[in-house]
């Protein structure tokens, strides 16, 4: 990765942004007001500048009062064993191990006046996307070995302290099959703070990622997360992991406020722990609890980086394919994983062993990659019951591509090593047999038809199951049913009903739809509400970039839009236990079938008793300037509505209740007004403040309620 210097400048936008109880042992001082030390790559560091670094650790390492009682041991001790303040997994990742990391300096700068010195010594980091050639020297050069009575308990950390982490060799050569580099660019290119900071968001663009994989690439005791922190190397490896944090906070300004708003979303839609409120425990600043609010300016914290990774390129190569594994972290029986992946020919797969020297493992035509679950803890926390599953990517493409094999007749087969440095096929493990994920239509130009039997076949039936086309299982043969369910979408969407999914239906069938509710043609609309009820919604936290009177206005005119249409009365109240239908935004990435063909897919779900816009997407308010990738949100809302009040998908593509989504399309169109008739009863309703009119399914071409309201003045107004 290339690098920019590190400068209190702002870096510019990205198109389309709206405007515990302390432990009861001494701390070092928080810096005072002025004091900002620089973070340097200790691989540019002099010979003496990284042994003064070293000295200090060391220092901090000299037990005080009996066994296990120096600086070094209570820090290290935080990060889950003997204490368990657990982080991992969750959206406040970067911000607790950021403020980890200033207590630890701290110590640091403690130990270096205590040695004589000025204590003006920033904690250095090392960067693995460029420096993958070995560990820093200096690591093996002071700390080969545990110091003595550093650690006394009985434990595999005071039993073989430093001796198991790999060799140089082994180490760069997993660093540069785990390929960091892009994990870090992906990372950087995430628009919303809690995609990129924690793998709860479940793709493989978040930066505790490459953070995993370089842990446990490292060996014992990196590879455990209880005695991870007693190895120095935590400490270079993490500075790099919050040197990213800042190049990500330079890059998205409204990072605190986007996590504010996803924590109080999470809070309310979820019941979970605000975890942008709840203090970031066991550590303090300035006499109390440090908070969240805290973590998204470094020098306020006392320090800054010599350098910053370079803003990431756009990605413009082809989608990627993916082996994918699907992790619950309390299945893994406490042990972390390397997961070395290989693909093959289906048809030799089963005879595959690998080669017999693990270190020629990367050299083999049929590896792809590494990837890493880090777990191996000696003590479960409540953060790790309430983890939610997590996916581990390791990209598949260019073994694909050299082989020339389809995704579809592959297979992959698994090498791991584990935290004690066992190594076993993935069979022999609790991790689960991946699963292959990639663009939804491997090849978008070839055309399906009757007789297809390739991969793409299955996709498409998954397809048109999922929106009510196809009540037959995807069995991957393209059969007459398959074809007469394509020939029924096909007139649904306006194209000639050939029953072959070519190029234009698969586009029809790759653009971005309002919600994931099957298009129903044959059903038909059932009121939700009666005429004349007052229905009250409640409108959720929006997300950080949003403008909170923006949305709720947006919101209550496309309710307005309905509710002189129907007759329903809509109502905002400003609780939710209070409201009929709940507004909010979640996490649909997960249901949505075209999740790695980029932004899109399916934009909310609604029913009856909630609209849910999907918190993946990037939204947009009228008036802000439209871009690739980012979705309005009146359209959106003024189609959701409408399933909330019982109306189905529309064969009309010019109608609201149309299934596709289009940015410009903001009012009731003549087939959406005679619905409303048809189910809701005619309407009479005051118009401009003047004239009245009823609407009676009069379809008159491109007129909104307004437009509509207009021509039929003549027949009743009451001057």
């Amino acid at each position: 990765m290339g690098q920019t210097p590190s400068s209190p400048e702002p870096a510019p936008s990205r198109p389309s942004r709206p405007s515990q109880p302390a432990p009861t042992q001494s701390r070092p001082s928080q810096p005072s007001s002025g004091d900002v030390v620089v973070r340097r790559n200790i691989n540019s560091m002099s010979a003496t500048e990284q042994n003064r670094w070293a000295d200090a650790v060391q220092k901090m390492m000299e037990n005080t009062n009996g066994s296990q009682s120096s600086e070094f041991f209570r820090i290290a001790g935080y990060h889950g064993w003997p204490d368990n303040f657990c982080a991992h997994g969750q959206e406040h990742f970067p911000a607790w191990h950021r403020a980890y990391l200033v207590e630890f300096e701290r110590a640091l700068q403690a130990a270096d006046r205590a040695l004589g010195r000025d204590g003006n010594i920033g904690l250095p980091y090392w960067d693995w996307t460029r420096d993958s050639s070995a560990l820093p020297p200096i690591l093996r050069q002071r700390f080969s070995t545990m110091p003595s009575g550093l650690v006394t308990d009985r434990n595999e950390l005071s039993r073989d302290g430093y001796s198991r982490v790999p060799s140089d060799r082994q180490i760069a050569r997993d660093i540069r099959s785990a390929n960091l580099a892009e994990g870090v660019n992906g990372a950087l290119r995430e628009e919303e703070h809690w995609r990129f900071a924690s793998t709860r968001w479940r793709q493989p663009t978040n930066v505790e990622s490459p953070h995993n994989q370089v842990h446990v690439i490292l060996g014992f005791p990196m590879a455990s997360v209880g005695f991870a922190a007693f190895y120095p190397g935590f400490w270079l490896h993490h500075c790099n992991i919050d040197r990213i944090l800042s190049k990500y906070l330079e890059l998205e300004p409204d990072s605190e406020q986007e996590m504010r708003q996803q924590q109080a979303s999470l809070q309310q839609n979820n019941g979970e722990r605000n975890r942008y409120t709840a203090p970031l425990r066991p550590f303090r600043l300035n006499g109390r609890s440090f908070r969240v609010s805290d973590t998204f300016s470094d020098q306020a914290l006392g320090y800054r980086y010599d350098v910053l990774p370079a803003t990431p390129p756009q990605q413009m190569r082809s989608l990627p394919t993916f082996a994918k594994f699907t992790i619950n972290i309390l299945e893994m029986q406490d042990h972390s994983y390397t997961l070395h992946v290989f693909v093959l020919p289906k048809g030799t797969a089963a005879a595959w062993a690998p080669p017999a020297d693990r270190s020629t493992w990367a050299d083999d035509p049929a590896f792809a990659g590494v990837g890493a679950i880090f777990s191996a803890r000696r003590a479960r926390c409540e953060n790790c019951e309430d983890r939610p599953p997590f996916d581990v990517y390791i990209e598949i493409t260019q073994v694909l591509q050299r082989a020339g094999l389809s995704r579809y007749d592959c297979a992959v087969r698994v090498m791991t090593v584990d935290e004690n440095d066992a190594v076993a096929r993935l069979e022999d493990t609790p991790v689960p047999a991946p699963t292959i994920e990639g663009p939804f239509f491997e090849n978008k130009e070839a055309p399906l038809k009757r007789g297809s039997t390739d991969g793409d076949t299955k996709q498409l039936q998954k397809y048109l199951i999922k929106f009510g086309w196809l009540t037959a299982d995807a069995d991957g043969q393209y059969g007459p049913v398959t074809e007469e369910a394509v020939k029924k979408f096909q007139r649904f969407v306006g194209l000639t009903p050939d029953g072959v999914a070519g190029t234009v239906t698969k586009g029809k069938l790759g653009l971005p739809r309002m919600d994931t509710v099957p298009d129903q043609p044959d059903d038909p609309d059932v009121a939700n509400y009666q005429k004349g009820q007052t229905v009250k919604y409640w409108v959720g936290p929006e997300p950080g970039y949003m403008n909170r009177d923006g949305v709720v206005e947006e919101i209550k005119q496309a309710f307005a839009a309905w509710a002189e249409a129907t007759g329903v009365k809509f109502q905002e109240v400003r609780r939710k236990c209070a409201a009929h239908v709940r507004v909010s935004w979640g996490d649909k990435s997960p249901d949505n079938l075209f999740s790695f063909d980029g932004k899109g897919g399916a934009l909310a779900h609604s029913t009856k008793d909630y609209l849910q816009f999907d918190a993946a997407e990037r939204w947009l308010l009228r008036g802000q300037n439209s871009a690739p990738g980012r979705f309005f949100l009146y359209p959106v809302a003024l189609h959701e509505i409408g399933h909330v009040l019982g109306f189905t998908h529309s064969s009309n593509p010019a109608d609201v209740m149309a299934p596709f989504y289009v940015g410009d399309r903001v009012d009731l169109q003549p087939g959406d007004l005679a619905r409303c008739t048809a189910l809701y009863g005619a309407q009479e309703a005051v118009v401009e403040g003047k004239w009245k009119w009823v609407a009676g399914g009069v379809a008159v071409a491109g007129a909104g309620v307004l437009g509509v309201a207009k021509l039929l003045k003549s027949a009743s107004c009451n001057a």
